[in-house]
Formats: C-alpha cells, structure tokens, sequence
C-alpha cells in the first residue's frame, strides 16, 4: 500500500540550543552546557572513558517508536470476538469497548 503521507528528512539542528529551542528552559540550559563542554567532542571522550555508563543514558534518552496501537494501559484487557456466541459460563452483559470490540463487563 503506498503511503499517502510520505516523511521528509528534516534538517538536523546545528547546535543542541537550536535543537531545544522552545523546550522547558531547564533543557535549554542543559544543551548550552553541553556546548560550553564540548559538544560532540566533550560526549565522545566521556563515552570511551564510561562507555557502559554513556549507552545506560543513551538508551535511556532514546524516543519509544511504539505504535499507539500496541501500547496498552497496565491492567488486564479482555477483548472478545464481535461473533462469540455466550455460553452457559457467561454471566453479565457483554459491553461493547471503545475499539468496536465486544469486551466482558467484569
């Protein structure tokens, strides 16, 4: 299927304060030092001197790519065939959920 919204490659900021522009002011201070430091340079020295510690950081920093789809609230979620017929086990009303699915109401 063709995408009818096709991505373009943004242009990457040329510095962390440009990159942050318009974040809380707290996250514009931190990129400001991070220049003042050294920036790229000042992250690589600190990645081979503490490597396991820079990747801890790192992975934590990195966006969560997962489709809205597939995230789910915690807690149980029971989602039942639209077709499942009740059977004598079932007790209650079957409650229709907001994805269009029938869902038991217990």
């Amino acid at each position: 299927m063709e995408d009818k919204h096709p991505q373009t490659q943004a242009k990457p900021p040329a510095t962390m304060q440009e990159a942050f522009a318009g974040s809380h002011p707290l996250k514009q201070m931190l990129a400001q030092t991070l220049e003042d430091l050294g920036g790229q340079e000042f992250l690589n020295g600190w990645a081979e001197e503490y490597p396991t510690e820079y990747v801890r950081i790192m992975i934590g920093f990195m966006p969560d790519h997962t489709p809205a789809a597939q995230k789910q609230e915690p807690g149980m979620h029971l989602h039942l065939h639209p077709g499942l017929q009740a059977g004598p086990l079932d007790r209650g009303p079957v409650v229709a959920t907001q994805e269009g699915d029938s869902d038991s109401g217990h």
